[in-house]
């Protein structure tokens, strides 16, 4: 499973790099238009190719995220149970609620964050785990995960404010530019959670090697 989500991220950020390409070829062809394009025709050409590779990745893009979240909170209920078997004492979520905090409104702004700095140090450390630290790569990667997910929320609101205003070219450079934007958070999101996933699935392997030492010691 660790590696199936892996190999899914690596995905993630490959076409989040993709992704961006193509707004900011777009934004380019924006640009050419306020500044007048030598060729109208060529314009045109270029805009069509370039929306329909957008809508290619983007179609991709969506795919590959489902896939993500699906296999994520897979991944996250079979590390927890194994967290409890390996014997780690007064942990706070059973593998049932390590999911389902994702899916309770306000709560899952900072509750996952919880669970998975709970499976992180218990993986680490089972016996242990408590009078452990966590590392900034968790609160980097939480970060970097709720901005990527509030960003399309803060670029529709600012895009209605300049459509008001009656600018017709700003509000679509804008567009492309929040795309990159969003863009480098999904990529950035991608690799810190890639990380995650290696390092506790790593912590795991670990603790059941001592586990299964100890038992046939």
């Amino acid at each position: 499973m660790t590696q199936w989500l892996r190999w899914l991220l690596i995905a993630a950020a490959l076409i989040h790099i993709f992704y961006g390409a193509c707004n900011v070829l777009q934004a380019l062809v924006v640009s050419a238009m306020v500044n007048g394009f030598p060729s109208q025709l060529l314009l045109a050409a270029s805009t069509t190719a370039n929306e329909l590779r957008e809508g290619v990745v983007g179609m991709l893009l969506a795919i590959v995220c489902f896939g993500v979240v699906v296999v994520f909170a897979t991944w996250t209920y079979r590390m927890n149970a194994n967290i409890h078997a390996l014997g780690s004492n007064n942990l706070r979520y059973t593998p049932g609620w390590a999911v389902g905090w994702y899916f309770v409104p306000i709560a899952n702004l900072w509750k996952p964050y919880q669970v998975v700095r709970e499976l992180w140090l218990a993986s680490k450390d089972p016996a242990g785990w408590q009078t452990a630290r966590s590392i900034k790569l968790l609160s980097w990667w939480w970060t970097t995960w709720l901005a990527y997910l509030f960003l399309p929320l803060v670029s529709v609101a600012y895009m209605m404010r300049l459509s008001v205003e009656g600018d017709a070219f700003s509000p679509l450079l804008l567009i492309e530019l929040f795309g990159v934007v969003y863009a480098a958070l999904g990529l950035g999101a991608a690799i810190l959670a890639y990380l995650l996933v290696t390092k506790i699935g790593a912590f795991q392997a670990q603790a059941a090697d001592r586990s299964l030492s100890a038992v046939f010691a």
